[in-house]
């Protein structure tokens, strides 16, 4: 699936959510789309850094993996949105922020549904 059908599926998948990246683990993003007619709270060289802590992040997290197994998500909750790092596969991580009033275990749920699954090709 290539980066870019993703983040439009995840766009798709619920109208709260105003931003969808792609990021492979060195911190590029692949694809990034915002919802249109958003009021953007984050540049796109502030998203840009973002990318690379939440990657050095996820990184981090994997040397817990033995011990309480793989990281399915992180929600991070903030006053004007929240955001959800997520990875697909060993090699990318999702990254969407979605207003506060949206219900986040629907678009939670919502995003794992549209990332490729075990055995179905990883991203391009």
């Amino acid at each position: 699936m290539k980066c870019e059908t993703l983040v439009d599926k995840i766009l798709d998948s619920d109208h709260h959510v105003r931003f969808a990246a792609i990021f492979d683990m060195s911190g590029n993003v692949k694809a990034s789309k915002e919802r249109k007619g958003i009021v953007r709270m984050v540049s796109s060289d502030k998203t840009k850094e973002w990318a690379g802590k939440a990657v050095n992040s996820w990184k981090n997290r994997e040397q817990l993996y033995p011990l309480i197994g793989e990281g399915q998500y992180v929600l991070a909750v903030y006053k004007n949105l929240k955001r959800i790092t997520m990875p697909v596969g060993k090699d990318h991580l999702i990254y969407v922020t979605f207003d506060n009033d949206g219900g986040q275990e629907d678009i939670i749920r919502a995003v794992q549904n549209q990332k490729p699954g075990y055995g179905v090709p990883g991203l391009e």
